[in-house]
């Protein structure tokens, strides 16, 4: 499995319910942060660099009823692969 890291050149700024990604890298081409809150926040807390999308997703999926568990199971690749385009997380190496 592919685990998913942040992106070099980030600034990243913090309040106990939000944060700002600034990709310092693609200022010409996505000037405006991204702002995360709710599930988008907690998402982005479990990027480490070492977990993968399936440990991101259990994490979050964990206690919740099989109709919630499927939708976190969708929901989470499809944001990751968001961040990935938007250029402020990259796929990592592969772990076993």
């Amino acid at each position: 499995m592919t685990v998913v890291a942040f992106a070099q050149r980030l600034a990243v700024v913090r309040s106990e319910s939000r944060a700002w990604v600034l990709n310092l890298g693609a200022l010409h081409t996505e000037p405006s942060p991204l702002v995360l809150e709710g599930a988008a926040l907690e998402i982005w807390d479990r990027i480490d660099g070492s977990a993968t999308v399936a440990d991101i997703v259990e994490d979050l999926a964990h206690g919740l009823p099989s109709e919630a568990r499927e939708q976190v199971s969708r929901d989470v690749p499809a944001f990751i692969d968001a961040l990935v385009e938007r250029g402020v997380v990259v796929w990592g190496s592969s772990v076993k």
